[in-house]
C-alpha cells in the first residue's frame, strides 16, 4: 500500500507531460472558433454582395429618374451574377401621399413625391454548418416629385 502511495505521489508532482493535456483540450475549442469565423465571415461577405448589386441597381434609378425599372431589375440580376436564377429581385415605383405609400396609379394632389422601392435576396447556404438562409436587402430612392 506504501508503494502505491509512494507512486501516486510521485506522478502528481510530475509536470511532464500536462502540455500535451492542455494542448489537446484547447485545440478542438480554437478550431471550432476558428471554422464559426469563416462561415461567418463568408456570410457577411455574401451580405455585401447583395447589398452591392442593390446599389448598383440604385444608381441606375438615379441616372434614368425611375423611368426605366425593368433594366434596373436587369442591372441587380447582373451584379449578382446568379447563374442558377435563385435570386428574388422586385424593383417597383411608390407614390407617398399624406404620409402613406400608394400606387403611383392613384391621384392624390399636385407635386406627389415619388421613390424606388428595391428588395435583393439570395439563398445562401452556410458551407461548413449545413444552414440553409438567405441573405437580403432593400433599398428605398427619392427620384422626385411629379
Amino acid at each position: 500500500m506504501m508503494a502505491l502511495l509512494r507512486i501516486l505521489r510521485r506522478f502528481w508532482r510530475t509536470a511532464a507531460g500536462h502540455a500535451a493535456i492542455e494542448f489537446a483540450l484547447i485545440v478542438p475549442i480554437v478550431l471550432l472558433l476558428l471554422v464559426a469565423v469563416y462561415d461567418l465571415g463568408t456570410g457577411f461577405t455574401e451580405k455585401i454582395k447583395v447589398q452591392s448589386a442593390l446599389n448598383s441597381g440604385m444608381q441606375h434609378v438615379m441616372q434614368t429618374e425611375g423611368t426605366d425599372l425593368a433594366m434596373t431589375t436587369t442591372v441587380i440580376n447582373h451584379q449578382l451574377n446568379d447563374k442558377a436564377g435563385a435570386a428574388s429581385v422586385s424593383v417597383e415605383k411608390i407614390c407617398r401621399c399624406n404620409s402613406q405609400a400608394i400606387a403611383c396609379s392613384q391621384s392624390c394632389y399636385k407635386g406627389v413625391a415619388h421613390y424606388v422601392l428595391a428588395s435583393a435576396s439570395l439563398p445562401y447556404a452556410s458551407p461548413l454548418m449545413s444552414v440553409d438562409m438567405s441573405v437580403s436587402a432593400n433599398f428605398e430612392l427619392f427620384v422626385g416629385y411629379k
